[in-house]
């Protein structure tokens, strides 16, 4: 609701269901409007010092807090670390979401853009894992491209069919070729995957 991908948020749940979309999104995706649990009532409850309750995990909390790519490069020297990659975090895997291709590709172009950003002039050090749609192979290598050029080396596929194919078919050749072309490293997300 805030930033570049602003533009986006009314596209998407409450904050609260996308929470559960990170847990059990199509489990409870599937159930009757009338028979969904309140999706905080999905999370423990965690008791601050000063009493207060909150429902939303901890590290999701720290999610919300600004980290500067020149501290974690600084940190990075200091405890031998030459170079790493960079998880675009939860805001990119929410893209199945979006049932409109355009406005999925677009958000995941921001998404992208917003890492790519807020990595740039440390990218000798940081590498951005890039998100990619694969429903449109040819989007996904320009985009691979696209971004590969910002100084990304990796992208995220989603560990689940698509187009009815599976990632480990040869249909998907090209986009490994595209990739070992690029220099770029696939990370595969076993997790915010369908339970099927």
């Amino acid at each position: 609701e805030r930033g570049p991908l602003k533009q986006f948020a009314g596209h998407f749940e409450d904050t609260a269901g996308l929470l559960t979309y990170f847990m059990a999104g199509d489990l409870v995706r599937s159930l009757p409007d009338a028979e969904k649990p309140n999706p905080l009532d999905l999370f423990p409850p965690r008791v601050l010092d000063d009493g207060e309750v909150k429902k939303v995990p901890a590290h999701w909390e720290r999610l919300k807090v600004h980290v500067d790519p020149g501290e974690r490069v600084k940190w990075m020297k200091e405890i031998g670390i030459d170079y790493c990659l960079v998880n675009p975090g939860g805001y990119a895997s929410l893209y199945p979401l979006l049932d409109d291709l355009k406005v999925r590709h677009k958000f995941i172009r921001e998404s992208n853009d917003l890492l790519g950003d807020a990595l740039h002039g440390h990218t000798d050090r940081l590498g951005a894992i890039s998100a990619i749609d694969l429903t449109d192979m040819d989007w996904a290598i320009e985009e691979l491209t696209r971004m590969r050029a910002r100084g990304s080396r990796s992208f995220v596929v989603r560990t689940e069919p698509v187009n009815g194919f599976s990632p480990g078919h040869s249909h998907w050749d090209r986009l490994w070729s595209a990739a070992v072309d690029l220099g770029m490293v696939v990370t595969l997300h076993i997790g915010n995957v369908p339970a099927h």
